[in-house]
């Protein structure tokens, strides 16, 4: 009976080291997590502020589209459109105005001719 004792109580004993060790274990991981958390959330916030924000600000140039206006017959006075628009800086020209006027040709809808009045004709 004595013998049934001393083998459980070496048995509680057992246990008991294992159950402080498991709980041990479990408590220096809560700790880790814990300081993880901390560092995370105090030294390293404004990093990941600027993350997120980054994550889901995205600037996207537009530009605005006006209605169409019309006059009081329902005709068109002002459409959207697209135009492009084209600069000669004189002082920098290389060139004849000619050679300008003939490669301005291949991208506009004008003639040679009318691209070279409007070179000379711009001061």
């Amino acid at each position: 009976m004595q013998n049934r004792k001393i083998r459980k109580d070496q048995q509680n004993h057992v246990t008991d080291k294992r159950l402080y060790a498991t709980a041990f274990i479990l408590l220096a991981f809560a700790g880790v997590l814990a300081l993880r958390l901390l560092y995370i959330q105090g030294i390293q916030n404004s990093k990941y502020s600027a993350d997120a924000l980054h994550q889901y600000l995205i600037k996207i140039p537009r530009e605005g589209e006006r209605g169409i206006i019309y006059d009081r017959q329902m005709r068109n006075l002002v459409i959207n459109e697209s135009c492009v628009s084209i600069g000669l800086d004189k002082s920098r020209m290389n060139a004849s105005a000619r050679l300008y006027a003939r490669k301005l040709t291949r991208y506009l809808t004008r003639s040679e001719q009318w691209i070279y009045n409007r070179i000379h004709k711009v001061s």
